[in-house]
């Protein structure tokens, strides 16, 4: 088989008890997406799309995704980005498992910068 390039970063967990605490669920997204950024920094990529999934009590599977401006590397983006992505997500049943990826990869190159500076900027003004 030919080794091919990764199309996403992701990282899941899955947990022994059910999480029912909206506060714990969004603390484990975020500590999700800053693992996940570490892999991606880790390949030396970037991505423009944040992906959230979450497996329900029931164990019906949600994903949602948003598309960024351009591809990021940088945990505050994927995290808050992450975390919006939660909001439309009703957890009220619990929680059996979450995981945040990145899709879109490209090689990190310097407009990378930029798209992340314009992405800080409109974080900043919400």
């Amino acid at each position: 088989v030919a080794e091919r390039d990764a199309k996403s970063v992701s990282v899941e967990d899955t947990f022994d008890v059910d999480l029912h605490d909206r506060v714990r669920v969004r603390a484990e997204v975020e500590r999700l997406a800053v693992r996940c950024v570490e892999r991606l920094r880790a390949a030396d990529r970037s991505g423009r799309t944040v992906v959230l999934k979450v497996r329900r009590y029931d164990f019906s599977t949600l994903t949602r995704s948003e598309t960024l401006r351009g591809p990021t590397d940088d945990p505050t983006v994927v995290r808050e980005a992450a975390a919006r992505l939660l909001e439309s997500v009703d957890t009220t049943g619990g929680v059996r498992l979450l995981g945040v990826g990145v899709t879109g990869l490209a090689d990190y190159t310097q407009e990378d910068l930029f798209a992340q500076a314009a992405d800080a900027r409109e974080l900043a003004q919400r």
